[in-house]
């Protein structure tokens, strides 16, 4: 598919009213005209579907004047979080045998040891 300035214009503002039809049928006059690849389109719009909730807390946060920082695109940020908070543990040596119910208690634990107030709020006066 060709560059096009207007239709990708059109496409961003369809996605900002949160008008998935109108972008929908948008993609498939496309696919129908020859001008997009029938799977390409296709999967271009399930994709957006699926990803419409971060591009809406995305484009809020940017609105409210937060920095990209602060309104992460990308899932880099939480993968890390992830590694930080499972991964590494899980994978020190001699800890190869955990049962999924055993690591789910782990980590709910180590996810409330990053929020004294939701690990005050959890353990109470037993916390201190």
């Amino acid at each position: 598919m060709a560059r096009d300035p207007e239709r990708a214009a059109r496409w961003w503002a369809f996605l900002a009213e949160h008008n998935l039809e109108a972008l929908g049928g948008s993609i498939r006059s496309g696919i129908a005209s020859g001008r997009i690849e029938p799977g390409a389109g296709e999967n271009l719009l399930a994709y957006l579907r699926r990803g419409l909730g971060a591009l809406h807390t995305y484009l809020r946060l940017r609105e409210a004047g937060h920095s990209p920082q602060m309104a992460p695109r990308g899932s880099g940020a939480i993968e890390h979080a992830v590694d930080l908070v499972v991964a590494r543990r899980f994978k020190r040596q001699g800890m190869r045998a955990w049962s999924r119910e055993g690591a789910d208690n782990l980590l709910a634990l180590r996810t409330l040891a990053m929020d004294p107030q939701a690990w005050r709020a959890w353990w109470g006066d037993a916390a201190w």
